[in-house]
């Protein structure tokens, strides 16, 4: 398996959609499989009627890659939760308006 995106309708909202997990083989990483299973994601969810698409990364430099592709792709954060998952890594809530 190359990528793998786990998604769904946010409960108790009006056309949000939540990316709950989001990974791409290593090996592939930078051939667009993130970008193409992020774009299947937002099509569903305009089919479904949803107004946006949220996605929730960590601040460590570890997912900086991450947060740069969630960028080129038209996130933007809205959120920041500071030493959410333990100190210094911040929990950061990005939205994509559909």
């Amino acid at each position: 398996m190359r990528g793998f995106v786990a998604y769904g309708p946010a409960p108790l909202t009006d056309g949000t959609t939540d990316i709950s997990w989001l990974a791409v083989d290593p090996n592939c990483q930078g051939e667009g499989i993130g970008a193409a299973l992020v774009e299947h994601v937002c099509d569903e969810a305009r089919q479904s009627g949803a107004r946006q698409v949220l996605v929730e990364t960590s601040s460590t430099g570890r997912y900086e890659g991450a947060r740069l592709a969630y960028d080129r792709m038209g996130f933007e954060e809205v959120s920041r939760v500071p030493n959410y998952y333990h100190d210094g890594d911040d929990r950061i809530i990005l939205v994509r308006k559909l």
